[in-house]
């Protein structure tokens, strides 16, 4: 298997982790990542890294994510979703379509929210979910999560099923348990589907099953599989050789690749970057990103393959 992005469709009951350590033994490497964990209960697109695509990683981990999710009205949980202890559960409560619709329309935007208290992030050098389990107490953080494009598609038996897209490092559980307390009746996630992670989407990935009963040749072929250099494809690409492909590999802009870029990229609107491709081999040498005014670094290396 060459280097590159494999977009999987991740089944409910594993962690990130889990489906990482099956594409090592089904490739038989161990330089294999993935960009935007999920959580066990939770299924849809994970982006997995393949040996130089691990080095990118970041870059695929800046886009927004879509997700659709069903929400559970009138049932608490320590995690916020469904997977976790009950802590408070109600039926004397009704909530109307109406309501329903404006309480998703509120939940809109930049919110400031709590982060959930089973999660990763640090207070003090400690992971939360590490002190939650502990039984320690204390303040979740607060953060700034971005929901938009908000859609509700079902609303039914105290469940409602919304799908929207956020920004890097926000918690659909947050949004869920906001919707609950919103309607005053309390909620928790019954459901979590990844559908979309910038630049991919679901509808292109590979069952983690079938995945495994594919020999590679029909893994190349197939939607799910991204090759080194078509991976980032907002970025424009540039193919070079001679001398500009030697400075290149070895750390260095020629002045006369420099002046080009310049010329051509440098007022480009919202550039996040230049993908630069060895015109004899076709493949993905290097990363550029500019800085304004005018000029391009060179962030990335990767060696002939």
């Amino acid at each position: 298997m060459n280097d590159g992005v494999l977009l999987v469709d991740k089944p409910g009951g594993l962690t990130s982790h889990d489906v990482v350590a099956r594409c090592r033994r089904l490739f038989g490497r161990k330089d294999i990542g993935h960009a935007g964990t999920l959580d066990p209960m939770a299924t849809g697109l994970l982006v997995v890294l393949i040996g130089k695509a691990t080095k990118i990683s970041d870059y695929i981990l800046n886009g927004n994510k879509s997700y659709r999710t069903t929400v559970l009205l009138g049932t608490e949980t320590d995690t916020d979703d469904i997977t976790g202890a009950v802590t408070a559960s109600r039926t004397d409560f009704e909530c109307s379509q109406s309501q329903v619709e404006h309480a998703v329309a509120a939940l809109s935007g930049v919110l400031n929210l709590p982060v959930p208290i089973y999660s990763a992030i640090k207070v003090k050098g400690k992971k939360l979910y590490e002190q939650a389990r502990r039984g320690e107490s204390f303040v979740p953080p607060m953060r700034d999560m971005e929901f938009k494009d908000l859609k509700l598609l079902s609303y039914e038996n105290n469940r409602v099923t919304v799908e929207f897209e956020c920004s890097k490092g926000s918690y659909v559980r947050a949004w869920g348990k906001a919707l609950g307390q919103s309607l005053g009746c309390g909620a928790t996630l019954e459901s979590l589907r990844r559908v979309h992670s910038e630049p991919y989407y679901a509808d292109q990935a590979i069952e983690l099953a079938e995945l495994e009963s594919l020999e590679e040749a029909e893994i190349v072929a197939h939607s799910g599989w991204v090759p080194l250099k078509s991976t980032l494809p907002a970025w424009p690409m540039v193919k070079i050789e001679g001398h500009d492909e030697k400075l290149i590999s070895n750390g260095q802009l020629s002045r006369r690749l420099e002046r080009f870029l310049e010329l051509e990229y440098g007022q480009m609107q919202d550039l996040q970057g230049i993908k630069v491709v060895s015109k004899g081999s076709g493949q993905l040498i290097s990363l550029l990103s500019f800085e304004a005014p005018l000029s391009f670094k060179i962030r990335r290396v990767f060696p002939n393959q």
